[in-house]
């Protein structure tokens, strides 16, 4: 009974945790100095590990990356990783273990391919940050053996680092020559493009000859001068029809005159005498007509006049024309001769009439075809202006595709 009354204490305070350690003290030492001991017998006993680095810097494409697209992160992480499989092969490993003298011991007492896998496990291959150079960070690979002779773990790391060099060399040589042959193959597409692209712009500007963009400017300027040139010859054209008249009246005149001289009568001679003064008094007021037409315009007082005076003549002579002639006694007599001589001259007046009608009528001819042949140019050039919106478009759509085909081919020239 008295073992189950319990005694109670007091507080442990500082010094009684001291004293503990004291009574303790060598529970506490004793263990930390048998770990340093064993530590360093085991460390003692153990062989030196040395590692040798090395860092290698990824140069990037020099192609543009307009062309070729640019390697990324994922792309150099590709890169790396396959050269690292080619450089930790077994071959590769078998050659650095003979050519160097690596793992003597391990090779007597274990297999070739246990001695392979414990140098693979050996040598760390990883990608870093890279360096920074002219302000840019480069990718970058980082290298590194590990070996218990520190003359040998620098020689296998260079090692390793040459191989992967000539390895980058290797992969950056078949690199370029793939995008030689890819540029070389893009050059002849664009080229062959480009060659197809002008050949349907030189057939679509054949085809539409004078209807395309560029000739709006042309065209109307050729309508302007055409229809100028319309304007002239319906000006001549009045201009003949109105010496036309002219000539009929004076032959109209000179026919009337040669009946009366045929008749040989003194009244007539004086009747047709009076008539061909009218005709030549016509006449002159017509050419005083042609003349203000040709400087004036139609409300000009002045050939409104000389029109006035002409309806007068014409209606002057028109009446003497209608008047009878009576004949006096047939004791009269005539002069032949001078009736002879007066009608050979109606004659020959008559005649050089007739031939400037027949000058006025191929005159007339030619005019009206260079009408005709003017009219028709002009409806041409006004169907080639109406047709130019029509093919504006598909113009357009060629003339831009072909400056893409050639900005493409000037790119990878």
């Amino acid at each position: 009974m008295l073992d189950r009354l319990s005694v109670p204490r007091r507080a442990l305070d500082f010094e009684d945790y001291i004293d503990i350690l004291r009574r303790n003290i060598r529970w506490i030492i004793g263990p930390v100095f048998a770990g340093v001991v064993i530590s360093t017998v085991i460390a003692f006993l153990m062989e030196d590990t040395f590692v040798s680095k090395a860092l290698i810097r990824i140069v990037p494409q020099q192609i543009s990356p307009d062309l070729v697209q640019n390697v990324t992160a994922q792309d150099v992480a590709d890169r790396i990783n396959g050269m690292a499989q080619t450089i930790l092969s077994r071959n590769t490993l078998t050659t650095l273990i003979t050519a160097h003298g690596l793992y003597k011991k391990e090779i007597a007492s274990e297999p070739m391919e246990d001695v392979v896998n414990k140098m693979r496990e050996a040598v760390k291959i990883k990608p870093t940050a890279g360096v920074a150079v002219t302000g840019k960070t480069m990718a970058a690979m980082e290298v590194s053996f590990s070996y218990r002779d520190r003359l040998l773990a620098k020689a296998v790391c260079d090692d390793l680092v040459s191989r992967f060099m000539g390895q980058s060399t290797q992969d950056t040589l078949d690199t370029q020559l793939q995008a030689n042959q890819f540029l070389s193959d893009e050059f002849e597409r664009s080229k062959r493009d480009l060659d197809v692209l002008e050949q349907k712009l030189s057939d679509f500007q054949q085809r539409n000859a004078g209807r395309l963009p560029e000739d709006m400017q042309l065209n109307i300027s050729q309508m302007n001068a055409l229809e100028g040139r319309l304007s002239g010859l319906n000006e001549a054209s009045a201009r003949n029809n109105e010496q036309r008249m002219m000539l009929e009246t004076a032959l109209h005149s000179a026919k009337d005159r040669l009946t009366s001289i045929r008749a040989a009568s003194p009244e007539l001679l004086a009747h047709t005498q009076k008539l061909r003064e009218y005709d030549r008094k016509i006449e002159e007021v017509q050419n005083k007509i042609a003349s203000m037409k040709e400087k004036f315009t139609d409300d000009y007082p002045g050939l409104q006049g000389a029109r006035d005076e002409l309806a007068l003549l014409q209606r002057q002579r028109d009446e003497v024309a209608n008047e009878k002639v009576q004949s006096k006694d047939d004791s009269t007599t005539v002069d032949n001769s001078g009736v002879t001589r007066e009608r050979l001259d109606a004659q020959a007046g008559i005649q050089q009439l007739q031939t400037q009608l027949k000058a006025n009528q191929m005159e007339a001819q030619q005019i009206n075809a260079q009408i005709a042949s003017v009219s028709n140019a002009l409806k041409l050039y006004q169907a080639r202006v109406e047709q130019v919106p029509a093919v504006e478009k598909e113009y357009a759509d060629l003339i831009r595709d072909r400056d893409l085909a050639k900005t493409t081919y000037s790119e990878l020239q």
